[in-house]
């Protein structure tokens, strides 16, 4: 089906709220995804630009500023497609999502469970997402996408996203045909998919195995010596592997710096474990600090299945090995230990043994006998501004206002675990 929409827009839903913190502080369509964010793999599958995003009030501004070209929260009273930000990148979706579906002129596609996976309307409204019921009175079909779909059509859970990083590194950079069996090496190379950047740098007594994967370097990273990269995975632009081993399934985003080992994980841009430790299946947010040693569990000693919570609620993740996921700006002081499934808040510092769920913006210890402690917001922004100036950036007016808010948003959070106004004192 040709694309003859004048409005390609993406739509963060409620679904995002199953991301979070992740994505308290940046958009579901800004994650990433094997070698590129959701955003990227709908304009690279259109080979067209996302005209519209329709995200959460409070980021309206700061989506503007990321993503300057397209419409924040627009009226929109032309043809439109409409995706859910959380789309799945596979062939098979895509071929459903621009297929004629009987030629209907306006439709809504909803899965088994009623979350909005696609639409194509005259006009759009955000709302209508939400009230799919009117949608029907206003004469716009209702479908649900195929039963042989409905599993894979969205991403909808932190441990979906690590683990179906794997094979979509291998279609990422196959479909970019980004794989050049003629470069020269002088380090050690095993197989003949591997891909580095000519301004990368890669030095000697290191080792790229391409066996089981791809193994992908952007331009001006860094991999010191001693490094061993097992592919699919990927490193970023202007990141730095400091004699690290970088395990099959894991992408590292841009102006990162890692060692130690990691594995099948996903590190957002700006991020650091600059240390020994090991990360496995787990989602880490951007601006974040792991402490030397930081260390996370992925597998029971029983292994058993793996719960996590989603807000309240715990879920069954139905797999043997899930790590954790940790929010924007938040750091690991030395020596933290993490265990499987759970998750340390945005804004967040932890300190010693982690067996529970961290609340945004806290201060917490209970291992070392302190009681959680609410980090003023003051001091939220003192730590990033400083983060930032580090790598020559400046928060901006838009970022400080998200932040402001995401602030209130989880205060409820620090609340229900009992995080007050307090000196935070480690015994």
């Amino acid at each position: 089906m040709k694309f003859d929409y004048k409005r390609l827009i993406v739509c963060e839903t409620s679904i995002r709220e199953n991301f979070f913190p992740l994505t308290y502080t940046k958009l579901a369509a800004d994650l990433l995804f094997g070698t590129e964010t959701f955003l990227q793999k709908i304009r690279r599958k259109l080979e067209c630009p996302v005209t519209d995003l329709f995200v959460p009030p409070y980021f309206a501004g700061l989506a503007k500023e990321i993503h300057p070209d397209i419409r924040v929260n627009e009226p929109v009273s032309e043809k439109c497609l409409v995706l859910n930000s959380l789309l799945s990148p596979s062939a098979q979706v895509w071929s459903f999502v621009l297929s004629d579906l009987g030629h209907p002129e306006q439709v809504v596609v909803q899965d088994s469970a009623g979350n909005f996976v696609f639409g194509r309307f005259d006009e759009f409204d955000p709302e209508s997402v939400r009230k799919v019921t009117q949608l029907k009175k206003s004469g716009i079909k209702s479908l649900q996408i195929s039963d042989n779909l409905d599993r894979e059509c969205l991403v909808r859970y932190p441990w979906d996203l690590v683990n179906r990083n794997y094979d979509q590194l291998i279609s990422d950079i196959s479909e970019k045909n980004q794989i050049d069996k003629k470069q020269s090496y002088d380090h050690e190379v095993f197989g003949d998919r591997v891909n580095v950047s000519d301004s990368a740098q890669i030095d000697r007594y290191v080792t790229l195995d391409a066996r089981k994967g791809p193994v992908k370097i952007e331009d001006e990273a860094v991999i010191q010596s001693f490094s061993h990269l097992t592919g699919p995975c990927y490193v970023g632009k202007k990141s730095i592997v400091k004699s690290g081993k970088i395990r099959e399934g894991t992408s590292i985003g841009n102006n990162c710096k890692v060692a130690g080992e990691i594995e099948a994980t996903i590190v957002s841009e700006y991020s650091n474990k600059s240390h020994d430790g090991f990360l496995g299946h787990s989602l880490i947010g951007s601006w974040v600090n792991l402490g030397a040693l930081t260390t996370n569990s992925d597998l029971k000693n029983t292994y058993g299945k793996i719960k996590a919570n989603l807000g309240r609620k715990s879920i069954d993740t139905g797999l043997i090995k899930a790590g954790i996921t940790v929010g924007d700006m938040a750091k690991t002081a030395i020596g933290t230990l993490v265990m499987a499934g759970k998750k340390i808040g945005t804004g967040s510092h932890v300190f010693g043994t982690i067996l529970e769920d961290v609340s945004s913006f806290t201060m917490y210890g209970k291992s070392y006998d302190a009681k959680s402690a609410e980090i003023p917001l003051d001091s939220v922004l003192t730590t990033q501004r400083r983060m930032m100036e580090r790598r020559g950036l400046q928060i901006s007016p838009e970022m400080e206002a998200m932040i402001r808010s995401v602030y209130k948003m989880t205060k409820s959070e620090r609340a229900f675990q009992r995080v007050t106004k307090r000196r935070f004192k480690l015994s």
